[in-house]
């Protein structure tokens, strides 16, 4: 998903997990879950098209994760993720210095910047989230439409 979103080659999330796994923080950074638990997410199943075999551990990254795998990432994305996190970083301490008056123009364009990001990921979000509903809806219903005969590839006009 992180190489899809970055519009990187397959893997490259991967490889940056595995490259830097000993800086992450399990638990905090990301989650080994086994598979009989991750095998009963539905979501994981429809994105990889079923488990495919595969019976091996599953690494779900936490967003702190997600963070630490794109840092060494180039793509924009990145450089936008990081500068956020910059921003937030320097607005955060000049206002524990309480020199936050010098900066107010500085911190209130960045917290425009990041109210903006933030809406287009809950938009990201809730668009995901549809999706997962609505296959939840579809495993649902599928042993009624098998029942009835429907096929997923057959094409119906409603009236």
């Amino acid at each position: 998903m992180i190489d899809e979103l970055h519009e990187r080659p397959e893997g490259t999330a991967r490889k940056s997990f595995n490259r830097h796994k000993k800086r992450l923080v399990a638990n905090e950074d990301f989650f080994d879950v086994p598979y009989k638990e991750w095998s009963r997410i539905t979501a994981v199943h429809e994105r990889d098209g079923g488990d495919a075999g595969q019976r091996n551990n599953m690494i779900f990254l936490t967003e702190s994760g997600y963070l630490m795998i794109v840092k060494p990432f180039g793509d924009d994305l990145a450089w936008k993720v990081q500068r956020a996190l910059v921003r937030n970083y320097f607005a955060a301490r000049e206002m524990l210095r309480g020199a936050s008056s010098v900066y107010d123009p500085e911190i209130k364009a960045f917290l425009k910047e990041t109210v903006a990001l933030l809406g287009s990921l809950r938009k990201e979000l809730a668009s995901i989230r549809n999706g997962l509903e609505r296959s939840r809806d579809i495993d649902r219903e599928l042993p009624y439409l098998m029942q009835q005969g429907y096929h997923p590839s057959a094409r119906y006009v409603t009236n």
